[in-house]
């Protein structure tokens, strides 16, 4: 029996489709390309009323990359970008009033190592000096080929490292376990170190200057939710940013998502996670197999 599910049956990241789109058939880009845009969506939607956020080419380099198998058409743009505007405004509600605790801290200087492109999003701040907006912060949803050990690693950290340099926040989004993390000085859950965690979420602010600046990063597990963490604009403004929302916004909204996972099953590539959360795993599919099998 097959079962399917129109809404994420898991409590996060769905590692049916997650585990999929790392595969050498998956298609990340399609998920990549869906959910930076329910991305920009959700963000767009809380911001203060003097920023907006749009999609434009971001850092990252597609291509095929004989590491991951991973495919895709060449392009470069920020995930998002979020823009301030002059004029007064009050913070729109957001799906969630809580914010994560930060896992850690780590200082910005040590994660600054030294091709068509993925869309990624940028926050712009409308100023009246700047006719088309003042970019703030861009947003990376990270792709296999850019991050530690992928082909285009190299082009992706110069990159980096030039977005900082001119001030901007850089907010990466890595669900992607299988591969290493973007800087080294992050445990790799791909090389089973200690205190590796599978997702994380940096948000690298060289603000006053490089020199002094940080990288505030939210990591969570297998079992964990994602997590709902806080992007500082201008003047203490902020947006908050509900993650889960926006990714169970993307698989109930993409129905290839749905169609193309059967939970009777184990996870494609299951033994790419840590055997402790490999039995994590099989115990929420349990229930969730319970509960699929009962509607």
């Amino acid at each position: 029996m097959v079962l399917r599910s129109r809404t994420n049956p898991y409590p996060g990241i769905n590692i049916h489709l997650n585990s999929f789109l790392q595969s050498e058939k998956g298609d990340w880009v399609s998920f990549h390309s869906s959910h930076i845009e329910h991305l920009r969506i959700h963000i767009d939607q809380r911001l203060p009323d003097n920023y907006f956020a749009v999609s434009e080419l971001g850092l990252q380099i597609g291509g095929f990359d004989a590491g991951t198998g991973w495919e895709s058409k060449s392009r470069v743009r920020p995930d998002i970008t979020i823009t301030e505007r002059e004029t007064p405004s009050t913070m729109k509600p957001s799906v969630s009033s809580e914010t994560s605790s930060p896992t850690g801290t780590l200082t910005l200087l040590d994660s600054l190592r030294d091709p068509d492109e993925l869309i990624g999003l940028t926050i712009y701040y409308m100023a009246e000096t700047h006719e088309h907006g003042q970019p703030i912060a861009r947003i990376e949803l990270l792709s296999p080929a850019n991050k530690i050990g992928g082909a285009y690693h190299n082009e992706y950290s110069k990159k980096r490292r030039e977005t900082l340099e001119t001030g901007l926040q850089l907010i990466e989004i890595d669900y992607l376990h299988a591969s290493r993390p973007v800087i080294r000085n992050l445990a790799s859950y791909r090389d089973k170190q200690k205190n590796a965690y599978p997702y994380v979420v940096l948000i690298n602010d060289p603000r006053p200057t490089l020199e002094d600046g940080w990288i505030r990063y939210f990591a969570w597990h297998v079992e964990d939710k994602l997590p709902v963490f806080p992007i500082l604009l201008r003047d203490g403004e902020q947006v908050i940013i509900d993650l889960g929302y926006a990714y169970n916004y993307t698989y109930e909204n993409v129905r290839v998502f749905q169609s193309m996972l059967d939970y009777a099953v184990a996870p494609i590539n299951i033994d790419t996670y840590t055997e402790a959360d490999q039995q994590k795993i099989q115990s929420i599919l349990a229930d969730i197999r319970e509960r699929l099998g009962n509607t």
